[in-house]
């Protein structure tokens, strides 16, 4: 479904921009539209909000199948399919990570096939694996950066996986700061709080100074990874990261501020701006994520703290579920806290925080690893046995939601949010997917006007870069 509906589904809105800006790249060094040169020079935000990495792999690809010239731009319908297959190829780079985590926190096969069923049940992941060529590099690459992290969390350290965590953390790096430059500030959040929490937990069983030093050699190595990555990333766009430090800053600003268009998000039934209130994360996630793994990843976040707390006061040592789950809750929660803190600009659901869904699957099966064991420990067998019938009817629901919408899995709302109607309440598809699909079946009247935004009401149908290549 997911490298199929990468082949059938229509262009969105940013992926011409995109393009535009790496044509632009490959001729003056800056990844930034023409439209958006003044005087001569690039707008200052828009240059460090976006990287080069994801559009250059999807370039190449594209140039490898023979689809387009391995440096010139081509806007055709092929091209567009081409990049839709590497960005569903990138988006096997979270799942195979996600995979790998979970067979290193159960040890187990079977926990690691539920790890993949989970992440494939979130119809919002499946669809924006289908061509989301901004946000779904970043969730790809910090997936990646947590895989490394987990490497490093283990109580039992081996040179050869502290080597597969040194890889991980430095491409993980590369494909998410090479893709959204601003995304560093995550990453350097969840480095810290995942070996700040360690360290106290170690600091109970191994002595202060013993957990000192496991934290200050995981921070060092984490960086040596990260600073790999910066002078990989400064030979590739020399013209942003030449200077890394005023980079980090100016990233961060500019990524939590910019919007092209400003407007709003149709959400619950309220227009609600760029600059949303704190309801804005819970409503979508509560509107789009499957019931099922919406009730196991806060009962896995929730027994994560409970029992990392009680590891705490017992002096106990921690499992390693409970030692690899801190960065896993880290990336589901850093960015979305830091977003309500800050009121950073979010608009068109949640596909800026595309990042966090491969996580919120780890913490799900987490959640059921702990409900099943809690029953394993205090009830018969036949409740066991219910559980895991309610487990394969909750993973089920979603995909056949998915297979009734395909190829726009993307727009899954839960049964709860569909007891409104969905097109009176929530933006459904505001990147023009469908766009393909009305032209190729001729469902044009006579007169159509496309209405492209606020500032660009009407427009020539057949002149708006969605339709034009069909």
């Amino acid at each position: 479904m997911l490298f199929y509906g990468s082949q059938v589904i229509g262009i969105s809105w940013d992926e011409s921009i995109h393009e535009e800006s790496l044509v632009e790249y490959f001729q003056s060094g800056w990844l930034v539209p023409r439209a958006y040169f003044g005087q001569g020079l690039p707008d200052a935000a828009y240059t460090v909000v976006y990287g080069p990495v994801a559009l250059i792999f999807l370039q190449l690809g594209g140039a490898v199948l023979g689809v387009h010239s391995w440096f010139g731009s081509s806007f055709s319908a092929a091209a567009f399919e081409s990049r839709h297959l590497f960005v569903a190829i990138l988006s096997l780079v979270a799942i195979f990570s996600v995979f790998v985590i979970a067979r290193l926190l159960w040890r187990s096969w079977r926990w690691a096939i539920l790890a993949l069923a989970v992440v494939f049940s979130i119809p919002l992941w499946v669809g924006h694996s289908m061509f989301n060529v901004k946000d779904l590099p970043v969730a790809a690459g910090f997936t990646l950066f947590t895989l490394g992290l987990v490497l490093m969390s283990r109580d039992t350290h081996f040179a050869k996986a502290r080597w597969w965590a040194l890889i991980g953390v430095t491409l993980g790096s590369i494909i998410a700061v090479g893709s959204r430059p601003g995304i560093w500030v995550a990453l350097l959040a969840s480095t810290l709080g995942t070996f700040s929490l360690l360290l106290l937990i170690d600091a109970r069983t191994r002595g202060m100074q013993e957990a000192v030093k496991r934290s200050v050699f995981g921070v060092l190595s984490v960086s040596s990874g990260f600073m790999l990555a910066l002078v990989l990333l400064w030979v590739v766009y020399p013209a942003v990261f030449h200077n890394p430090p005023q980079l980090l800053w100016s990233s961060v600003s500019a990524s939590r501020t910019f919007v092209l268009d400003g407007g709003s998000t149709l959400t619950a039934g309220s227009e609600l701006a760029a600059n949303p209130p704190w309801t804005y994360i819970p409503l979508w996630l509560g509107a789009q994520l499957p019931l099922l793994v919406i009730i196991t990843a806060v009962t896995g976040l929730l027994g994560l703290l409970i029992t990392y707390v009680a590891r705490l006061a017992s002096s106990g040592h921690a499992e390693t579920w409970v030692r690899g789950g801190i960065p896993i809750a880290l990336q589901a929660i850093v960015v979305p806290v830091a977003s309500l803190v800050l009121g950073s600009t979010l608009y068109g659901g949640l596909r800026q925080l595309l990042f966090i869904y491969p996580a919120i699957a780890l913490l799900s099966v987490l959640g059921i690893f702990n409900v099943g064991k809690y029953i394993d420990e205090s009830s018969r067998q036949i409740h066991k046995q219910a559980l895991w019938i309610g487990i394969v009817i909750g993973l089920l629901f979603p995909f056949v939601s998915q297979w009734r919408l395909f190829p726009y899995n993307f727009a899954h709302f839960n049964p709860v949010a569909a007891t409104q109607n969905i097109n009176e309440s929530w933006d459904v598809d505001g990147w023009w997917l469908s766009g393909r699909e009305l032209v190729e079946n001729q469902m044009f009247p006579e007169r159509t006007f496309c209405v492209e935004s606020a500032a660009r009401p009407l427009a020539d149908c057949d002149k708006i870069p969605v339709i034009e290549p069909y």
